[in-house]
């Protein structure tokens, strides 16, 4: 993960922390994860995403956890930590891509 992922940047509870992880669409088979909904075998739902980060991030539990790629931003819905004989090997995450607030025009 080190060597193959990309620079990504964690902003939380005003602090910042730069890791190196993969990011990638999630689907399991014709479900999307989270929502329910089914969509044609093959085709990917890009409403979540899912994060494998290398293992010196620390998630915190009590604030709102962006993370910003290169290309695209995103909000930690779910997160935990893969252990072996209690050594923290990685850390993954569900995200949701993170999008600005649209000006309605009817305002």
């Amino acid at each position: 993960m080190r060597s193959l992922g990309e620079n990504v940047r964690v902003v939380q509870g005003g602090k910042t922390a730069n890791v190196k992880a993969v990011i990638q669409p999630m689907n399991r088979k014709w479900i999307s994860f989270l929502s329910g909904e089914r969509v044609p075998s093959g085709i990917l739902n890009n409403n979540h995403y899912l994060m494998l980060a290398a293992p010196e991030l620390d998630v915190d539990d009590n604030n709102e956890v962006k993370v910003d790629s290169a290309d695209k931003s995103y909000y930690i819905r779910y997160h935990g930590d893969f252990k072996v004989k209690g050594k923290k090997i990685y850390v993954w995450a569900v995200l949701s891509a993170r999008t600005e607030a649209l000006e309605d025009d009817y305002d």
